[in-house]
Formats: structure tokens, C-alpha cells, sequence
């Protein structure tokens, strides 16, 4: 084989392997883009939520119905979850006692 030959070779070669490696860095960029506007969204409808709610627990005197409804002001959470004493509404979970009075604010 001669010299010319075996340089347009390496050279493709070499141009095919970056083109690779170009491709798998824009694919893992896209991922992770995407994954960072899912993180952002979430923060924000949790900032939302806690912006919506404190009013109404900061007073100490907060019913069941009055907090759900405060976390549900934005409209974008219509997710419920209620299990004994707890309710989840859409990232943040409420405590409340056997009356419905609001007890306290847990972390997820």
C-alpha cells in the first residue's frame, strides 16, 4: 500500500471516530438539558406551593380544607394523597390532628 493510501485511511478513520464522539456528547447534553428543565420545573411548582401555603399556616389557627386549598391556588397541582392523619398535595405532604387542624409541614 502506498503512502497516500494509508494516510486517507487514517484520516477517515480519525474523522468518523470524532464525528462519534461529537454525536454522543450533543446526545448526552440533550439528556441532561432535559433532565435540568424537569429539576427546574419541579423547584418551581414547589416554590409556588410554599409561597401559596404560608399565609395560611403562618396564622396557627389553619383547617384541613383552608391549607388544601391554598396548595392548590396555582392550579397546576390537582394531586391529592391522603393517608391517616397526612395529606399529600402535590410535592408537599401536610400533617393535620383528628380535628383537621393543620400540625405541621413535612419533608418529603
Amino acid at each position: 500500500m502506498n503512502k497516500q493510501k494509508l494516510i486517507i485511511i487514517v484520516l477517515s478513520v480519525a474523522l468518523i471516530i470524532s464525528n462519534i464522539i461529537w454525536a454522543v456528547s450533543y446526545f448526552n447534553l440533550d439528556i441532561f438539558c432535559d433532565y435540568q428543565v424537569g429539576f427546574l420545573k419541579a423547584r418551581t411548582q414547589l416554590s409556588e406551593q410554599l409561597l401559596s401555603v404560608m399565609p395560611v399556616v403562618s396564622t396557627g389557627k389553619a383547617t384541613r380544607k383552608e391549607v388544601i386549598t391554598a396548595a392548590k391556588l396555582n392550579g397546576s397541582v390537582n394531586i391529592e394523597r391522603e393517608t391517616q392523619s397526612l395529606v399529600q398535595v402535590g410535592a408537599l405532604t401536610f400533617k393535620f390532628d383528628k380535628y383537621g387542624n393543620f400540625l405541621e409541614l413535612l419533608k418529603d
